[in-house]
């Protein structure tokens, strides 16, 4: 019986459920609303909640620092893990989200490097201040958000094929995305002024 055909009736069975959907309310309520409502049922606290989703950040950096991850999986799980630090705003693992991305940079594919490169960097406006870079400056640490930079150059400092041997869409071409990827950092580097 798959996890989310299994009614949620425990506080173990909620946490397991909170952790398969990526500690969101959103993909819960979204994805299986009959067991959202049964969740909602417990009135799980938000603290032992945001205790949840740390002990799912630390388990998955503890992953993804082993070694043992397929390559090709790297960039699923590392973008899991900051989903839920960006989500849950855990300004506390910023250090350790920049010290695992070192670990695994160099074993990840060049598509799936520049897109860690853009959730360094943040896939939204400026002005709403997204990516690690603003969220590391934001939280007073201008030298992790240097750092944060420095990566998400070196992520996509090697140019695409021209034959685009792996677009995540028929027809998308990496080398302009990676383009555009590096014109929004030195637009952040320049909002943040630490160009």
């Amino acid at each position: 019986m798959a996890l989310y055909d299994t009614p949620i009736t425990t506080l173990e069975d909620a946490k397991r459920y909170f952790q398969a959907m990526g500690c969101s309310g959103f993909h819960m309520c979204r994805e299986y609303p009959a067991r959202y409502e049964e969740f909602r049922g417990l009135n799980v606290s938000r603290d032992l909640q945001r205790q949840w989703a740390e002990e799912s950040v630390s388990g998955t950096l503890a992953e993804l620092r082993s070694g043992t991850l397929d390559r090709q999986r790297l960039w699923a799980v590392h973008s899991r893990m900051t989903d839920i630090v960006k989500g849950w705003g855990m300004t506390p693992f910023l250090e350790e989200v920049h010290e695992v991305t070192c670990v695994i940079e160099s074993a990840m594919p060049q598509r799936d490097r520049m897109l860690v490169a853009e959730t360094i960097v943040g896939r939204q406006d400026l002005s709403v201040r997204p990516g690690y870079i603003f969220q590391s400056l934001d939280a007073g640490n201008e030298p992790l958000a240097r750092k944060f930079a420095a990566q998400a150059r070196r992520l996509v400092d090697q140019p695409f094929p021209k034959e685009n041997p792996e677009p995540l869409y028929p027809g998308e071409d990496l080398e302009q995305r990676r383009q555009c990827l590096l014109a929004n950092l030195a637009a952040t580097e320049r909002a943040c002024g630490i160009e």
